[in-house]
């Protein structure tokens, strides 16, 4: 992988990590935060194999009854080597900021980081899952912000949310999904 494509992912991932949607955001109205963010919203629990296309490589996920947020981005790379076998491990332990995160696997096999912080709108628990598709090296970034009390029933277990994602060829495949990291040749 080129170093300025690391770059780019470096950057991106920040973006896909920052806090995304408050209560005002939700205020203003499903519409008006869809004209802002340019992104689909829908309602949890998700449903992993019904995308729509949109025009942003992230979607967003504002339930009716509760102060959550849920951010799904994803890049996607060419491997360009193709005799080079990828450690998806090394892959995510080179990214700063998930040095220090906890580590695990998918049940698909696929290597996730996780990171939680918390900040004056509540705490952020932020997943980032690799996997190698066929030629491509692609990266799910799964950020969940969570207002509501611990414990609470309505929160969704994010790692089940992962995998469901990576299990679903509906989600990764490219054809279905239109945005700047999603596209029918990946980043260069």
């Amino acid at each position: 992988m080129r170093k300025d494509t690391f770059l780019l992912a470096l950057i991106l991932l920040g973006a896909g990590c920052r806090s995304i949607g408050t209560k005002t955001d939700k205020a203003m109205g499903t519409k008006r935060v869809q004209e802002r963010l340019g992104v689909a919203q829908f309602v949890i629990p998700v449903d992993w194999t019904a995308f729509p296309s949109v025009d942003d490589s992230s979607i967003q996920y504002y339930p009716e009854d509760a102060d959550v947020v849920l951010r799904a981005s994803a890049l996607v790379f060419e491997i360009k080597d193709k005799t080079k076998r990828i450690d998806l491990e090394s892959y995510l332990d080179n990214i700063p900021s998930l040095v220090n995160a906890e580590k695990g696997k998918t049940r698909a096999g696929s290597a996730w980081r996780k990171i939680t912080t918390t900040d004056k709108e509540g705490k952020h628990t932020s997943w980032q899952v690799a996997e190698i598709q066929g030629t491509r090296l692609v990266l799910l970034v799964f950020t969940y912000s969570d207002f509501l009390p611990k414990g609470d029933p309505r929160v969704p277990t994010l790692l089940e949310c992962a995998e469901s994602a990576v299990d679903s060829t509906q989600f990764l495949n490219t054809k279905n999904i239109v945005g700047s990291a999603w596209s029918t040749k990946g980043h260069n």
